[in-house]
């Protein structure tokens, strides 16, 4: 061959030496917290991946999560996030009628929507694919509603009036290293400048 001769390298691609009945703990450990809507810890990159995948498993036919709403004289409470053995990063926006936020998709990022008032409909497309999912959500009725990686994903208000959805992220946000890539979801659509939202 032509300019090869001579030519050659060496990768050693990066990874984590594990077994499979590492791999399996993993994932049984992540099963208990999960069943109840919670994050489970994700201590490591590993950890990270390995939950991932699990949701993407999990998806579409284990969501949404519902939450359990409690009320008393003085008003409700329901819990969103409960992150086992980490942080993260959650924001409260507001959307106007007929609003539509979102339009990319995250590799690694576990990422959470809470509609808290309004009505919205959440559309997923799976990467590459014209696989479309959605979720009609209302804030009477509480649920979350995790992004699967490798999922284009938008919200949009259906509602009359204003849309109030708390996101929450496992890694907060890094303007440098956003891991959020523009994509439209409905691909039938006309192509329009995408702006993260």
């Amino acid at each position: 061959m032509d300019g090869l001769a001579g030519d050659s390298r060496i990768d050693n691609p990066s990874g984590t030496p594990v077994t499979v009945a590492e791999v399996l703990g993993a994932l049984q450990r992540f099963q208990h917290p999960y069943d109840s809507g919670d994050i489970p810890p994700l201590v490591t990159e590993l950890d990270i991946e390995l939950f991932n995948t699990f949701r993407a498993e999990l998806f579409p036919a284990r969501y949404p999560i519902p939450l359990v709403k409690r009320a008393d004289a003085r008003g409700e409470l329901f819990e969103c996030v409960r992150s086992h053995g980490g942080g993260g990063h959650a924001f409260v926006s507001s959307t106007v009628p007929g609003a539509t936020r979102g339009e990319h998709f995250h590799l690694r990022k576990v990422e959470r929507f809470v509609v808290l008032r309004g009505r919205a409909l959440i559309t997923l497309r799976r990467l590459l694919t014209h696989d479309v999912v959605t979720f009609v959500v209302d804030g009477e009725s509480p649920v979350a509603l995790d992004m699967p990686t490798m999922w284009a994903h938008n919200i949009t208000n259906t509602s009359d009036g204003e849309l109030v959805t708390l996101f929450w992220t496992s890694t907060i946000f890094d303007a440098a290293h956003p891991d959020t890539y523009p994509e439209q979801v409905l691909l039938d659509k006309p192509a329009e400048e995408l702006a993260l939202r």
